[in-house]
């Protein structure tokens, strides 16, 4: 009777641990922002789309009128993007002081730029994403949060790059055509890095578009927190001028 007991405490131990272990291996992927992530992308979208109707002569202007259409973009997609114009002091394109981040955790966010300067495609960067992806779901360095954090950084660069390929094909299968720049060939090489590299520059925080769209000005973008101002225009206009094929090279 005791040897019974004693063997069916072992099997629920055992199958509680083996929950646990299989709970803790999921609890990464399930803890992506996969809404953070569509609503970005939306917002990313519906910026081009009101580029397309006030067309930009360059990035400044389209950063300019990004930061007027901010009340629709809100009310269209249902968030704060909490905008914030400090007319004391410039902006600095440095991280907020209360941002304090882990060596190994900056490491491995600081590879999703580097990733996209170094990549020869879209496809290029997309594997390498994915090998970025189970470097941090083996890294014993960085915590859960920034386990989860991270995943959803590396998600968003993802899905961006796969909605910069739809872009292209919409208007290849609508017979229209998106022109290469002089130097370069294809729109990846052309401009898809460098706004791809700029998406994941905003998502290590940084203020990056700093010199567009008002000195001093922020949001809070889904996903990657506080950016300039500029940021949005930077983004968005790069797409305008790439689909356009009015971008330069990268290099």
């Amino acid at each position: 009777m005791q040897n019974g007991l004693k063997t069916l405490v072992f099997v629920i131990l055992a199958l509680t641990t083996f929950s646990c272990q299989q709970d803790d291996a999921a609890m990464p992927s399930e803890r992506i922002d996969r809404k953070g992530i569509e609503q970005f992308i939306r917002l990313v979208d519906l910026s081009v789309e009101a580029l397309e109707r006030q067309r930009p002569e360059d990035v400044s202007q389209a950063a300019d009128i990004i930061v007027g259409k901010i009340p629709e973009l809100e009310a269209r997609l249902g968030i704060d993007l909490r905008m914030r114009n400090d007319r004391r002091g410039s902006s600095t394109g440095r991280l907020p002081a209360s941002v304090v981040k882990s060596a190994a955790r900056v490491h491995l966010e600081q590879k999703i730029v580097s990733y996209s300067r170094a990549s020869t495609s879209a496809e290029d960067y997309l594997r390498r994403l994915a090998l970025l992806k189970s470097e941090i779901l083996s890294s014993r360095n960085i915590t859960g949060v920034e386990r989860a954090e991270l995943l959803t950084l590396v998600s968003l660069n993802e899905e961006f790059v796969r909605y910069l390929d739809r872009k292209v094909s919409e208007i290849s299968n609508s017979g229209g055509l998106v022109l290469p720049a002089a130097k370069c060939s294809g729109w990846w090489s052309c401009w898809g890095k460098c706004v791809a590299g700029a998406v994941g520059g905003a998502g290590l925080g940084a203020l990056t578009g700093a010199a567009y769209g008002g000195v001093g000005c922020t949001m809070v973008l889904p996903v990657v927190g506080t950016v300039a101002c500029g940021s949005v225009g930077l983004v968005a206009g790069g797409i305008f001028g790439g689909l356009a094929g009015a971008a330069a090279s990268c290099d």
